[in-house]
């Protein structure tokens, strides 16, 4: 109420929230959080999300399209002079072993995590 007896009117904007301004994180390294509750992020990490998920779906994509030229001999009609790389499938054989190595390596290494050097 004011001093003449009448009631005061609020200001409509007051209960809008502004603009958030992006705020840094913690010397703690803990994420500040905005009003709401939701944790302030930068505006990079939407579109770091976007592309992971294109480079996901592109890669299926790709799978598929790659097994559809491994099963289907006649999909790709393609000359054998017309190819960009000249190889047999002995390099195939080859890229196969060196992956199982890599793989096997890779399963064997943490075993030897207490061994390295401090």
């Amino acid at each position: 109420m004011t001093e003449t007896g009448t009631p005061r009117q609020q200001d409509a904007t007051a209960s809008v929230p502004g603009p958030r301004a992006p705020r840094a994180q913690a010397a703690s390294g803990a994420p500040q959080y905005d009003e709401y509750g939701r944790p302030i992020t930068s505006g990079w990490a939407s579109w770091v999300a976007f592309a992971g998920v294109m480079l996901i779906v592109l890669g299926f994509f790709h799978a598929i399209e790659g097994l559809v030229a491994l099963f289907q001999d006649k999909y790709f009609a393609v000359r054998p002079s017309g190819l960009v790389v000249h190889v047999n499938d002995t390099a195939w054989a080859a890229r196969v072993v060196g992956v199982i190595i890599a793989g096997v390596s890779a399963i064997v290494d943490p075993a030897f995590i207490a061994a390295q050097p401090a």
